[in-house]
């Protein structure tokens, strides 16, 4: 990637990396999820890098994806915090 993306009206912008923390990811179905995933399929249509941060729900999920160019991490999450995250930001149970 060039670090640069297409704008609205042809303009070149700054290719962005997008994190998105969220409690709910495809394949879970929801309102949130299902606009989620298009947000960020639009983002990568634009040329911007996405990577979500989600709970995996269910232990079959993978903790590492790729779905539609964006890279997905799923955590088990725990009371206020979350367990796979280090760095300040939780504690595991």
């Amino acid at each position: 990637m060039s670090g640069r993306s297409k704008g609205v009206f042809g303009e070149h912008i700054l290719a962005l990396h997008i994190a998105l923390f969220i409690n709910g990811y495809f394949p879970e179905i929801g309102g949130v999820e299902i606009g989620a995933r298009n947000l960020n399929a639009e983002y990568v249509k634009r040329g911007h890098r996405v990577t979500v941060f989600t709970s995996q729900s269910r232990r079959e999920l993978p903790e590492e994806e790729q779905i539609d160019g964006v890279q997905v991490y799923r955590f088990r999450w725990g009371g206020f915090g979350c367990a796979g995250l280090r760095g300040g930001l939780a504690e595991p149970p």
